[in-house]
Order: structure tokens, then sequence, then C-alpha cells
């Protein structure tokens, strides 16, 4: 496979990771209908094991560990392969003149082809802090963090693959930006 597009190979593996099991449609069970099923299994069926029984369990209770994310993945895995697809500039649809530029380590504005800012910004697949909420909730999708003036400024990213990006903005009531890639990594 050649690597011409480092990047949409970066999203492809992180989208199949993060999705695990995406594509299972058909409709769970309540828990009540899944502890009947554990503890009267149908007939010709083995009891479930018990998840203590050698098991991994969902929950991350070992102090020194890194929460996991979906298929295994640790949240600073998720982080990186984040870091790495929005990696490059990127040019508002609305507003030509407007684009912003993410390298390894800045977050840079520009006006017209010109630096306007640079920042440093951090990448939360949790969206964790409490600016990034819109509407008391929580966000779908993943947040960048940009460390500008007193307060950090949460951006909220719900898109985001090889050509497109779109960004709300929870400071301005989850108001959203367009953006298309003009240059990679």
């Amino acid at each position: 496979m050649s690597m011409k597009h480092p990047s949409v190979f970066a999203f492809l593996l992180l989208m199949a990771l993060y999705c695990g099991g995406c594509g299972n449609d058909t409709p769970s069970q309540t828990s009540a209908e899944q502890a009947e099923t554990k503890e009267n299994p149908a007939p010709g069926q083995d009891a479930p094991a018990s998840r203590d029984a050698g098991q991994p369990s969902d929950s991350n209770t070992d102090a020194g560990n890194s929460a996991e994310a979906p298929g295994g993945l640790t949240i600073e895995m998720r982080n990186d392969g984040l870091t790495k697809l929005v990696l490059g500039k990127w040019q508002n649809k609305t507003v030509p003149g407007k684009a912003i530029e993410f390298t390894e380590a800045k977050f840079r504005r520009f006006l017209n082809d010109k630096l306007v800012g640079e920042y440093d910004y951090e990448i939360d697949a949790e969206c964790g802090p409490a600016n990034c909420l819109v509407d008391g909730q929580k966000p779908f999708g993943w947040c960048f963090i940009v460390k500008e003036g007193k307060e950090p400024t949460c951006h909220v990213v719900s898109t985001c693959n090889a050509v497109d990006m779109v960004v709300a903005l929870p400071a301005e009531g989850g108001a959203k930006q367009n953006y298309v890639r003009i240059g990679g990594k």
C-alpha cells in the first residue's frame, strides 16, 4: 500500500480502532433481559463465563494506568492519532482569507496569508474541560484547546477527515466553522 496520503491512512486507522464494534445493528437487550439470559441460558447453551474468570475489566482501577478508550487504545494514543490527523493548514470555507494551521506543537491563525497568532494547543479526545460543554452537555466529537489569553479556548471538532473539518465554538453558543485542508504536513 502506498503512503502518498498519510493523513488518510491515519484517519482510517483511527476510525477502525475507534469504532471497534460499529456496525452491530441488532437491538440490545435490556439489563433485565441480560440478567435473565445470564442466569437461565437457552436450552443447549452454557452460561456465559464470569468476567472475573481471567477477563479484563472495562473499568480502569489500577492507579498508574492511563484510561483506555474503545479498542484498547489509551486516551493518549487517541489524542496522538487525532493530532496527526489534524496536522496541516485549513482554510475557512465561509471567509477564505481566514486560515488555521496545526503543527506538532503550535496552533496558528492566518488572515490573508499573514500570521496573526501562534499559540500552544492540546488535543482532548474526551472534551474534558468545562468550557468544552455545549448547552451544558458533553459535545459529540473531540476537542482541541488553544491556550490563548487568560482562559484556554475550547474548539469542538464534529467532523475531520483528509479534506474537511467542522469546528464548533462552545464559547460562541456552538457556532460552527467549516474548513477545507489546503496543506498537509
